[in-house]
């Protein structure tokens, strides 16, 4: 069992790398880039993140590429804690594990495709261009500082003794992210009561409603095992 094991960490270790190197060759790519999102999303200043990246790589590729390396690191930390808290077999050869990794990659690149086009919706009924521009870039940001912050948690993912610490520290970054997405929409919207009515709808469905899907889901998925 322990080889087993070791060999299945040894593979997501390989996943890891692949993400590692992705992610710090963007980084590389658009220099300067961490310094002046956090400045213009610190200062709440106007700066086109989108003008700044295509002076190096099309923006679209960079978020695309983006989410790939977040997303093969979180594949990483969800299989390696699942294993850890018993959740996914230990026993899974290079095969089962290649198309665990690939289905949930491709699924949550699809999700955030589904994601970007719920957003482009309500922020076409309820916000202006310049708002929608400006969260746009913000949310962008916040996945690409959550790419970098997952770098410590696959290091700790990969470890039998640590994985379930990674799972920990997946949820703390996660909530800190719903939190720091809903303080920026108040900051970026907030300007009079129609304002917040339309902050209060445009959360309610976009950013909570999403959540209470995946917690029915996982309920269901539950009571169906059990």
């Amino acid at each position: 069992m322990f080889w087993q094991e070791q060999a299945l960490r040894d593979t997501l270790f390989i996943v890891a790398v692949i993400g590692w190197g992705l992610l710090i060759t963007l980084l590389v790519m658009a220099p300067g880039l961490v310094g002046f999102a956090l400045n213009a999303y610190r200062y709440h200043r106007s700066e086109s993140i989108n003008l700044y990246l295509a002076r190096f790589i099309p923006p679209a590729l960079f978020n695309l590429l983006i989410d790939l390396s977040r997303y093969l690191l979180l594949a990483v930390i969800l299989i390696g804690g699942g294993v850890s808290y018993g959740l996914v077999p230990a026993t899974l050869t290079d095969k089962p594990l290649a198309i665990a990794v690939g289905g949930l990659v491709g699924g949550l690149l699809v999700l955030s495709l589904l994601r970007r086009l719920s957003f482009a919706l309500w922020s076409y009924i309820f916000m202006d261009k310049r708002a929608s521009n400006l969260l746009s870039e913000d949310y962008r940001t916040l996945a690409a500082l959550k790419a970098v912050l997952f770098i410590p948690l696959t290091f700790l993912a990969l470890s039998s003794a640590t994985a379930v610490f990674a799972l920990y520290g997946l949820v703390v970054l996660m909530l800190l992210t719903i939190v720091l997405r809903i303080w920026q929409t108040f900051s970026r919207l907030g300007r009079s009561y129609a304002d917040y009515v339309y902050i209060f709808l445009y959360l309610c469905t976009h950013e909570l409603l999403p959540w209470a899907y995946l917690a029915l889901v996982v309920f269901l998925r539950r009571g169906a095992l059990f």
